[in-house]
């Protein structure tokens, strides 16, 4: 028999939100063989070459600009989780804005897995930088290089001295040649000024607000002659996912005729805009684009500090795009070649994978740029000498939650053996939705068993499609591909009106297959600072003019910063009526203002819904070759082999404080300890008879 976890008291960072899980264990438990249909010529198609690799895998692009605010906000577990490689951070104390002084995030960042802190020096000034003279900045930058000398974070430490120089100190500078020439003397000055006070220090720039290749290029020639070459190149991308591949194609080419023989890191320190941000069905391009060009980069702060850039729905809460990165950080071994759209043009099927030899595995993470519908992703040159002849294919979606929206551990669509094809190939129809990513992941099969999985019915209602009736509503249109400064919406509209004193009823007619419970998700905003939001706004759905319930319209620090209230209704199978109105039983009546995004609704089936599982050759496994795939009567694929010093870390989520019921399944000959958190559980030590 499995082995039952005890039940425990647990604190609020334990079991709420994301929990770090470290199982250094064997995880032990046929499966149905499913084979591929070949792709449609008229379908648009991913193709996953497993033949042909692209290099080591990178994960550069986990990174983000003010992503962490200050020790335990975020916390540790969503920057480690996350894979977060890079920050951007201001200089310490410095007057931009409070929070995210780079000597106070180092240790968390560092802790929690962290490489380079770039740090901002301009941002000991306020949002205007205006610094009187250079030699009153020298004297900043002094300050600033002592600090950091004595930091025992130094060796993460890189100073860029400037940002966007071309829109404020030496404006025009990517297309006026004074500008330039101006700016090229004194970045000079400022290297040698830094280096003479710590020769070891490390410089990033030019860091400008967009790539100019004249511009780049006459920065780099000068630097090369004069001895004062940045250890990283930086420049802002914050317009289209299309420019990340082109620009550092571009840059590479200007790098050599600029005489530069070893390659520079690059590191697009700013990219993405609201319109893309939250979203993972817009973030895969723009992942996969810099990954591919193995380039690191930094999510943007648009918005606000230490919320790992718009991926922390809480202090400990993911939101959908957390767990869109933390599915591109848990890749290993080396990228192979992905071909999505022609040109890989912005708004697109693309995607990013990779394959790991050792754990006989590969990923694959897709989305179709805002694109939805039917879709194959075809994986070819499946080796057999790593997979066999039939391969497990677990197939993951990640649905959008909103920018304040908690999102649960992505759902498991489908898990099961598929036939490889004569031809060394798989094809498997995924049917998109316009905001989500998907996962799939490829190991060996034959061995296993299918992992429990939840395909129970789910749909979405968009508010500015129900029938609107009372006083004071309005349709309201959001970010758009033509519109990207403006904040990722479902359908790209919303509706306003449901606020103190006014009428307005939201009606949406739905439909629902099966009689039962479902839950009720209302996405939707309140602004802080309006004068009639004092808290979240209370608003009131009934299903078909029944009983009223009250939802909590999430407050947030702008408009159009989606959560999401839910609750669960009891629908019969069948057409119904929801409605969303100011006025509830009782005299009860909205206190707010309010704006709705859309309705989901989901059929809650206890079987499939109630537990989690998390198998152990898809964990983060501190040594790829501990995946095993013999036959022991596992469940999912396989199994991990763990050794002495050997782990495999799970990423488990938690919807509130309480109890928790752990089920680990293992044989094992030794001992091994379970810690959460970081924290051995004393009686979860696995040891004794082997388990099954």
């Amino acid at each position: 028999m499995p082995r039952i976890g005890q039940r425990r008291s647990t604190t609020r960072r334990l079991l709420h939100g994301i929990t770090k899980v470290m199982l250094p264990l064997t995880v032990v438990a046929g499966v149905t063989t499913v084979t591929a249909a070949p792709a449609s010529a008229a379908t648009p198609t991913l193709t996953v070459d497993l033949g042909t690799t692209t290099g080591a895998f990178r994960g550069g692009a986990s990174g983000a600009l003010y992503g962490l605010y200050g020790p335990d906000v975020p916390t540790n577990n969503l920057i480690e989780g996350m894979g977060l490689k890079t920050t951007n951070t201001k200089y310490q104390d410095g007057q931009q804005h409070p929070g995210s002084d780079a000597l106070e995030i180092a240790k968390p960042f560092a802790d929690s897995g962290g490489g380079d802190i770039l740090i901002y020096m301009t941002d000991v000034y306020r949002a205007n930088y205006e610094r009187t003279s250079y030699s009153a900045y020298q004297a900043t930058m002094k300050t600033q290089v002592e600090q950091a000398m004595a930091s025992p974070y130094k060796d993460q430490i890189v100073f860029v001295p400037y940002n966007e120089p071309d829109l404020n100190w030496f404006s025009g500078m990517r297309t006026n040649s004074t500008a330039l020439a101006n700016f090229n003397a004194e970045w000079r000055q400022t290297y040698n000024f830094i280096k003479g006070i710590w020769p070891a220090a490390r410089l990033a720039g030019p860091n400008t607000a967009g790539y100019t290749s004249s511009s780049l290029s006459g920065f780099l020639t000068y630097c090369k002659a004069n001895n004062c070459l940045p250890d990283v190149v930086t420049w802002h991308t914050l317009g289209s996912p299309a420019e990340v591949r082109s620009t550092v194609d571009s840059y590479r080419a200007v790098e050599t005729a600029a005489g530069i023989t070893s390659p520079i890191t690059v590191n697009l320190n700013e990219y993405a805009h609201r319109y893309h941000l939250t979203d993972p069905g817009q973030m895969v391009q723009w992942i996969a684009a810099l990954e591919d060009k193995k380039v690191d980069g930094n999510l943007p702060y648009w918005n606000i500090n230490g919320n790992l850039g718009d991926s922390a729905a809480d202090q400990n809460t993911p939101n959908a795009q957390w767990w869109l990165y933390n599915w591109y950080s848990s890749m290993s071994g080396n990228t192979v070649k992905v071909t999505g759209a022609a040109s890989n043009d912005a708004y697109t099927l693309q995607g990013v994978a990779s394959l790991d030899t050792a754990k006989k595995q590969a990923r694959v993470i897709l989305a179709g740029g805002g694109t939805s519908g039917a879709s194959d992703t075809v994986i070819k040159n499946i080796p057999s000498s790593v997979f066999g002849s039939t391969v497990h294919v677990s197939v993951l979606q990640d649905r959008w939650s909103g920018y304040l929206g908690a999102a649960a551990t992505p759902t498991r669509l489908s898990d099961a053996d598929v036939a490889v094809g004569s031809d060394g190939s798989i094809t498997l129809p995924i049917t998109l939705d316009a905001m989500s990513a998907y996962e799939v992941i490829v190991s060996p099969g034959g061995t296993g068993s299918a992992t429990a999985s939840d395909s129970t019915w789910s749909a979405s209602y968009e508010a500015e499609n129900a029938t609107l009736s009372g006083s004071g509503y309005n349709i309201n249109t959001e970010g758009t591909t033509g519109s990207i400064a403006k904040f990722a919406t479902s359908g790209t509209k919303d509706v306003g009106g449901l606020r103190t004193g006014s009428t307005t009823v939201i009606s949406f007619p739905v439909s629902v297959p099966t009689t039962g419970d479902y839950n009720l998700s209302v996405f939707g905003n309140s602004y802080a600072k309006d004068a009639d939001v004092k808290g979240p706004t209370n608003v009131y759905a009934r299903v078909d003019g029944g009983a009223s319930h009250r939802i909590d319209i999430p407050v947030g620090f702008q408009w159009v910063v989606w959560g999401h209230d839910d609750i669960t209704v009891h629908l019969t199978a069948g057409s119904h009526t929801i409605t969303l109105a100011t006025t509830g039983d009782n005299g009860a009546a909205t206190v707010g203002d309010a704006i709705v995004d859309k309705i989901d609704l989901q059929y809650l089936d206890a079987d499939v819904q109630g537990t989690t599982l998390h198998e152990a050759e898809q964990a983060v496994l501190s040594d790829s070759g501990t995946a095993t795939y013999t036959s022991q009567g596992q469940s999912g694929a396989g199994a991990v082999n763990l050794t002495s010093g050997k782990s495999a870390t799970f990423w488990v989520y938690s919807a509130r404080d309480g109890y928790a019921d752990l089920t680990s399944r293992f044989r094992n000959t030794g001992q091994a300890d379970l810690t959460v958190n970081g924290k051995t559980v004393n009686d979860q030590t696995l040891s004794g008879a082997t388990t099954g």
